[in-house]
């Protein structure tokens, strides 16, 4: 299983895609929109499920 985690600010956005054990995957910073948030899943393991 992998964890996302998000730290929002006004203009951009950092995201982080875990593994259960801690180990850092996937790190991006993007800006702050559903369109760049999408890219940034699509791009990622994240879209596996969906």
């Amino acid at each position: 299983m992998k964890y996302i985690g998000m730290d929002v600010h006004k203009e951009f956005c950092l995201v982080t895609v875990m593994e259960e054990n801690g180990k850092i995957v996937q790190q991006e910073r993007i800006e702050c929109s559903d369109d760049a948030l999408r890219s940034f899943l699509q791009r990622s393991a994240m879209i596996e499920k969906w």
